[in-house]
């Protein structure tokens, strides 16, 4: 399979490359602001994507459950969340498809996405562990480092100047104090959406 970098890149084929669409992502949960995030999109009659860590998520299936039944959408983040340089693929894939595992258990829905942890440039080994367990590899194109700033006016600036069609959104509602991103994501809805953007999942 192909790592998925922006909408268009989806095998589906659902989103054309110049289509005025953006999914917000977020991942490390499900954490104390999942169910904020999901109720404050809700508000804005919008969906997001959550890519969860497995051995997190285990302890809250109702939650990922309520996720999908409010439409939106539940990938894996790994299990551990740990990084690839000492693993062997074997463990890669118990990685990702014990998680894929837990997330269907939970939801009563597929959950073919995986969404390598850490860094980026590890999505090419990762996709050649999962893509043969059927599990498309997602990664992102624009990065407001929520994680790292308290300014949620910072964090929407940052998402909002590097949007493009087909735009995919890392924030993360999980790892840490994420009240700044719970903050920002109205503005980064209202922005887009003034930009002329149309919100999706994946």
């Amino acid at each position: 399979m192909t790592v998925v970098r922006r909408l268009s890149d989806l095998p589906d084929g659902r989103f054309a490359p110049d289509e005025p669409v953006i999914a917000l992502t977020f991942d490390d949960g499900p954490g104390a602001a999942t169910d904020a995030v999901a109720t404050a999109l809700a508000k804005l009659d919008a969906r997001g994507t959550f890519f969860v860590v497995g051995s997190v998520a285990q302890e809250e299936p109702d939650l990922l459950a309520a996720l999908v039944t409010a439409g939106h959408v539940v990938g894996g983040h790994s299990w551990s969340h740990g990084r690839i340089d000492d693993a062997t693929d074997a463990e890669l894939a118990e990685e990702a498809l014990r998680t894929s595992m837990l997330i269907e258990d939970a939801t009563r829905a597929p959950a073919p996405l995986f969404r390598p942890p850490y860094r980026r440039v590890d999505a090419p080994r990762w996709d050649s562990v999962v893509a043969p367990l059927g599990l498309q590899t997602v990664t992102w194109s624009v990065d407001p480092r929520d994680w790292a700033l308290t300014d949620p006016v910072a964090i929407a600036t940052a998402a909002l100047d590097h949007l493009h069609p087909g735009a995919i959104v890392l924030l993360h509602d999980g790892g840490g104090d994420r009240t700044a991103t719970l903050e920002a994501v109205p503005l980064i809805v209202h922005g887009a959406r003034l930009a002329g953007y149309r919100l999706v999942t994946l």
